[in-house]
């Protein structure tokens, strides 16, 4: 068996679809992984846009079928790796993206009734 270090660094690199496979498959076992999946909005001063940002839905709100389609039309997932993301929340729905980038997705899904929250990857 791997050691830890070891499998934390292969996880690190899962993206979000990756890593909600894993929770499904760690569910084969009793383990329920998305209680790990949280978002804390951060306290930011000045942010540079080098820095990435980790953007989570927190609430899906009333309007999941249109949540479900924004899914779809911003990160290109299909159907049913949307609808998880909706039914499974809080859920990473983006990942190494510039805060610009990162408010612009949370304009978009909050228009719509869901609540977002912004998380900065750097630290």
């Amino acid at each position: 068996m791997k050691n830890i270090e070891e499998l934390a660094k292969e996880i690190s690199y899962l993206n979000s679809t990756e890593i909600n496979r894993l929770s499904e498959a760690l569910l084969e076992y009793n383990i329920n992984a998305t209680i790990y999946h949280f978002g804390i909005i951060p306290s930011i001063g000045i942010v540079s846009d080098v820095e990435k940002f980790e953007v989570y839905m927190v609430d899906s709100g009333q309007a999941k079928l249109l949540v479900v389609k924004l899914i779809k039309e911003t990160f290109g997932l299909g159907l049913r790796d949307a609808k998880y993301c909706v039914d499974n929340i809080p859920c990473l729905l983006a990942e190494n993206f510039t805060y610009n980038d990162a408010k612009k997705i949370k304009r978009d899904f909050e228009e719509i009734g869901a609540t977002i929250s912004i998380n900065d990857s750097n630290s």
